[in-house]
């Protein structure tokens, strides 16, 4: 070996929740664990989630009083993945064991310093499931660096794994390109790979998906399929890389981070916040959820049943506007800058405002209406008394605006849009003041493909053998999973990376 390469007993490459629980599981003072990170952070897509976990049986649920089980959050799940046709593309043994693990992984992370509120219901949850984590979900990268770290593990950031070292069939360590060069880092036991999915890798979601999916951005620009690539380098099988959750469109994030989002992520701090948030009135926590809906969430269709319409920088519809939510986002995608704009006026503006019609929502949870977009986001509101007035500071082509505008209003008065073949046109635009909302963009939050894997976590080639001494764990690790819903993501990850790290132990 170069003087430089090293030895350790488990290597676990990426950041991220799965990456950090498999790192927290499998350390000990006779297994030596090496995280490395390309990222100067850690955090990984985990650190940009809204940050729920879906689980069944948690103390969390006993100590509200709620009833559940196992078996009902299976046939809930089971209930979600049928009714998005994808039944017959999902890995059932991984879901036994998702929906055996997850509340079990909730208290783990409790158990570890973290601090949850909730749960709260979501369709077609029978009971409330969803837990989230205070005071945002960089909580669990907080939580679990600094478990791993009392455990011995040593965290690297900067690090970008360039592939696999293999020995005949057997994988046995990682090249490394680090700020002082390249260097082989050896593993006695096994390698993890823990690199989150593939949504920003344009190569990819050409291959396995379309050409126009491929135009559609990811919510992480670090997701560029690391793990997939050097696991199929060393013959791995993948599983489903071909379905999505989403694209949709979603507005712009705001220049600064929400307040919650930069409070600091202390386990003595998450709890002080936990017992706020427990003991706040539940118009509080509202509060707090809606600034979450008017950044994470995507705008819902009905606004544009009721008749608002898209428009690009050049002022100019580019699409039919009740087409499915992934046909949007493509078509923004495809616009000058990549974003688009909401056009309303004041008519829709005040339907909006008011139940039972909103912006965007988290059913039992929250509800953001226009009102509350104007208040929690002014830089996404746009406000004019004409067009000239509204589009000044947007750059946006005032003059092609309102010939857009008052061609749509010839569509709605003959009921034919003769451009994009809309059904649904609603009544035009004559009152005003106008707004446009946005800009809005069209983006991936995750891809459900991933390299096969069994329920321990081993990585499997195509014929179902298993690769020795390696591991994946999180998106890269889904191994053919569908996670329908929110929270099931971060569930996994977690799930899946104790796994992960319990089984490279003993290797």
């Amino acid at each position: 070996m170069d003087a430089k390469d090293e030895t350790w007993d488990i290597v676990i490459v990426g950041g991220g929740a799965s990456g950090l629980a498999a790192a927290v599981t499998a350390a000990s003072p006779n297994c030596r664990v090496l995280v490395l990170e390309k990222c100067p952070t850690l955090g990984g897509t985990t650190a940009l989630a809204i940050g729920s976990v879906t689980a069944a049986g948690t103390k969390l649920q006993s100590r509200v009083g709620i009833q559940d089980s196992t078996e009902n959050f299976s046939h809930d799940v089971s209930d979600a993945i049928f009714s998005l046709d994808l039944k017959d593309r999902n890995n059932k043994e991984l879901t036994k064991i998702l929906i055996r693990e997850a509340g079990l992984v909730v208290d783990w992370i409790a158990n570890l310093g973290a601090s949850f509120v909730g749960p709260f219901g979501e369709p077609p949850h029978r009971v409330p499931r969803m837990h989230n984590i205070v005071p945002n979900s960089k909580s669990y990268i907080s939580v679990l660096s600094q478990a791993a770290i009392k455990r011995g593990v040593t965290i690297r950031t900067g690090s970008t794994v360039l592939e696999l070292i293999t020995s005949g069939e057997c994988v046995t360590g990682v090249k490394v390109s680090t700020s002082s060069g390249i260097k082989n880092i050896l593993a006695n036991k096994a390698v993890i790979l823990a690199t989150g999915d593939y949504c920003s890798n344009k190569k990819m979601k050409m291959q396995f998906m379309s050409e126009e999916s491929a135009q559609v951005d990811g919510i992480n620009p670090a997701s560029t399929g690391d793990g997939h690539i050097m696991g199929m380098a060393v013959g791995a099988a993948v599983c489903n890389m071909d379905i999505s959750t989403g694209p949709n469109l979603r507005f712009v994030s705001p220049n600064r981070p929400l307040w919650i989002e930069s409070l600091p992520t202390f386990p003595a701090i998450a709890k002080l916040m936990g017992a706020v948030a427990k003991n706040a009135p539940k118009k509080f926590f509202r509060f707090i959820a809606k600034r979450f809906l008017t950044v994470h969430t995507s705008p819902s269709v009905e606004i544009f049943k009721k008749g608002a319409i898209l428009i690009n920088k050049e002022g100019k519809r580019f699409t039919n506007e009740l087409l499915s939510a992934p046909s949007l986002a493509v078509a923004v995608a495809k616009q000058p800058e990549k974003i688009a704009f909401i056009f309303i006026d004041a008519f829709l503006a005040r339907i909006f405002s008011k139940p039972p019609n909103y912006i965007s929502t988290a059913p039992s949870i929250a509800y953001a209406s226009f009102d509350d977009y104007r208040v929690l986001r002014k830089d996404i509101v746009h406000k004019g008394h004409n067009v000239f007035q509204l589009t000044k500071r947007l750059e946006v082509d005032h003059l092609a605006l309102s010939k857009t505008i008052d061609r749509y209003k010839r569509f709605v008065a003959s009921g034919k849009d003769d451009d994009f073949g809309r059904k649904e046109l609603g009544k035009g635009f004559h009152e005003s003041p106008f707004y446009l909302l946005g800009p809005l963009i069209g983006c991936f939050s995750t891809v459900e493909g991933g390299l096969s894997v069994d329920s321990e976590c081993h990585v499997l080639t195509a014929e179902g053998k298993r690769i020795s001494r390696l591991y994946a764990a999180g998106s890269v690790g889904q191994g053919g999973l569908i996670l329908p819903g929110h929270g099931m993501h971060i569930a996994w990850a977690l799930v899946s990376g104790r796994i992960a790290g319990r089984n490279a132990r003993k290797d």
